[in-house]
């Protein structure tokens, strides 16, 4: 019996510490696997997730078709921000070390919205066939999607 009053005793305790704090659950669940938290990777997270989508924001708001050149320098730009990115998609950060490596390697859009979707940024990469001085050539739009209703 007197078990099973320290048992609810000490429930109660705890039921207390976790609504006083937030991340004592997180905190209790990386311990089971030998870790800690560490607030300096959501911070990075954030900043790196803001430093994109300002990226992004400026190429909505051009409105101007990316031509190849410019695609490949907006991909690169987009995919060194994301390889700073702690828990970023593999291949986010096997790309960019072949980037680093070889200069050949091209970023298609695919992989760049893959990871747009993954980062939960409202913004994708539409591309469009267009004649251009008698050559046809994939351009490329950013464009900013709207979040959808709530019901």
């Amino acid at each position: 019996m007197l078990n099973l009053v320290y048992s609810l005793y000490s429930l109660n305790r705890s039921n207390n510490n976790w609504k006083q704090d937030k991340k004592r659950f997180l905190y209790e669940q990386l311990s089971w696997i030998g870790h800690q938290y560490n607030e300096n990777n959501w911070s990075v997270y954030e900043l790196r997730r803001n430093e994109l989508r300002d990226i992004l924001e400026k190429s909505a708001k051009r409105e101007i078709a990316m031509n190849q050149s410019e695609q490949q320098e907006f991909a690169l730009e987009c995919i060194e921000v994301m390889a700073r990115i702690p828990n970023i998609l593999p291949n986010i950060k096997k790309l960019w070390t072949k980037l680093n490596n070889e200069k050949t390697e091209k970023v298609g859009k695919n992989i760049l919205n893959k990871a747009l979707v993954h980062l939960k940024l409202p913004y994708e990469i539409t591309s469009k066939q267009k004649m251009i001085n008698r050559d046809r050539q994939t351009i490329w739009y950013v464009e900013k999607l709207e979040p959808p209703p709530f019901n």
